[in-house]
């Protein structure tokens, strides 16, 4: 086994000092350092040329190129290699093969006060307001990977930092992009770069955006892409999923006792879910009588509120037509469940974010943005549990109101059902953990399977349930544990 000279650091350059060259040199033919590129050595004997340059190439950048710029592509991507291609700016124009990398020389301009400064003695990354101005400047179409990102793709990056981090942090960057300009001579970038800005803040009108999220942006709807993304996930697997619908199908129109049984469960365990418990006579009491309990007003009040709009058959056979409609349907059903909670804004989208847990929901200004384009794809969906499931997460994940969405979600997942001549589908308190966790797992990692098996094995529990008579529903959801918290058991289908 070679040995591996402790005392040498793991990269070596050549030195133009004739002393240390000869050392390097007699290192070199021991076997002491080994050679992986021109001017390049290393006393690592085990790792490969080209793991050794891909681990250490902004030292030997900083040592090849002192005072060199990481930018462009580059810096547009936190300094990090695109395949294996790295821009820098420095005082001349040319490519630098090594093994395992391309450096990309662009000659420009050295390093401004916003550049920040990398570990490597010598070696610069741009500033944001820089690599944005730099991603503007025009590239060769070529076949090896180019040294802009793009205008299209560039829009997208400067309508997400306005949506995420907002208008003072755009303009400050814009700022800095027009003061370093005339230094770094990209007058002609800052302008593009002002444009296309100005046309996402709608200040100006002189620039046509390319990117769909910058055009809904500039007309007021901008939304939320990433929801979007979880938008298609789900449609996609709803569209490719075999749904059996025959144990969703009721086998004839429910009597009014059937209805108004039914509605009164809906509205008990979504309530429940939320965590306005009440027991089952104190619910009754509630809704059938009226009688609000004492010291529980507005809790009581979130029930009647659930009831009487899951029990309105004109409401629950009412689908939305257009984005506009589902909006309309939207404020309207939240006031009708929420209105007596009147410092939560009922029947008005939320004026600030909320959050559960660690999932951060919609932002305000991109909530109806982002619905309209959800309706899109709910448009495509088949009628009944294929519209239900994808209504009911889209509510959710948007997030619309500052309270109220599960059980808003709920009641659109009901009436898309109930629309389509199907039962509605009631979440037991039992199944609470199952619902909220293939909720979170499609929200986190994109992962519809679970949400949609969830759904579905609820859907036909519940068309399994007879409602013609209180205490015979009673009876049998006791018998399937629908009753019971997660932790004290599991959700049994019905068999009777």
């Amino acid at each position: 086994m070679q040995k591996k000279t402790v005392d040498l650091p793991e990269i070596v350059f050549t030195s133009s000092n004739a002393a240390e060259a000869r050392r390097i040199s007699r290192l070199a033919k021991s076997g002491d350092l080994r050679k992986i590129a021109p001017k390049i050595y290393t006393s690592n004997v085990h790792k490969s040329s080209v793991m050794l340059i891909q681990e250490n190439w902004r030292k030997i950048i900083a040592h090849l190129y002192p005072g060199a710029v990481v930018s462009h592509r580059t810096a547009f991507m936190g300094g990090q290699p695109v395949d294996n291609t790295v821009f820098i700016t420095a005082s001349l124009t040319k490519n630098m093969l090594l093994p395992g990398l391309t450096i990309c020389l662009l000659k420009g301009k050295s390093a401004t006060n916003y550049d920040m400064p990398l570990p490597e003695d010598g070696l610069y990354l741009s500033s944001e307001a820089r690599y944005l101005m730099e991603n503007l400047q025009p590239a060769r179409t070529q076949k090896t990977i180019s040294k802009s990102i793009g205008v299209e793709k560039l829009e997208r990056y400067i309508e997400k930092i306005i949506r995420n981090r907002g208008e003072k942090s755009i303009n400050k960057i814009r700022d800095q992009a027009k003061q370093i300009s005339k230094e770094l001579e990209m007058v002609a970038e800052y302008k593009l770069l002002d444009k296309i800005i100005g046309a996402l803040l709608s200040t100006k009108n002189d620039y046509n955006l390319l990117s769909d999220a910058g055009k809904n942006r500039a007309a007021g709807t901008p939304y939320d892409p990433n929801r979007l993304d979880l938008f298609e996930i789900l449609f996609t697997h709803l569209r490719n999923s075999y749904i059996e619908q025959t144990p969703l199908i009721a086998a004839s129109a429910p009597t009014e006792d059937f209805w108004r049984n039914a509605a009164f469960y809906d509205a008990y365990f979504s309530n429940y879910i939320e965590g306005t418990d009440f027991l089952i006579e104190e619910a009754k009491s509630i809704v059938f009588d009226g009688k609000l309990i004492k010291g529980r007003v507005s809790d009581s009040h979130d029930v009647l509120g659930t009831y009487r709009v899951l029990n309105d058959h004109t409401e629950m056979f009412k689908r939305p037509n257009s984005a506009d409609e589902f909006i309309v349907s939207l404020k309207y059903r939240h006031h009708a469940i929420m209105g007596f909670r009147h410092d939560i804004n009922p029947g008005e989208f939320k004026n600030i974010n909320n959050r559960a847990g660690n999932t951060e929901f919609v932002y305000p200004e991109l909530v109806e943005g982002t619905l309209k384009k959800g309706f899109n794809y709910y448009q495509q969906l088949d009628d009944g549990f294929q519209k239900a499931a994808f209504m009911m997460f889209m509510v959710t994940e948007v997030h619309p109101f500052i309270d109220g969405n599960g059980r808003l979600s709920r009641v659109f997942m009901s009436a898309e059902m109930l629309s389509n001549k199907q039962p509605r589908i009631i979440v037991p308190t039992v199944y609470r953990d199952d619902y909220l966790l293939t909720l979170r797992r499609l929200t986190r990692e994109g992962d519809a399977e679970p949400y949609i098996r969830m759904l579905l094995r609820i859907a036909k529990f519940t068309a399994a349930i007879d409602f013609s008579n209180l205490a015979i529903a009673k009876k049998q959801l006791t018998a399937c544990h629908a009753f019971m918290s997660p932790n004290e058991g599991m959700l049994v289908m019905p068999d009777f």
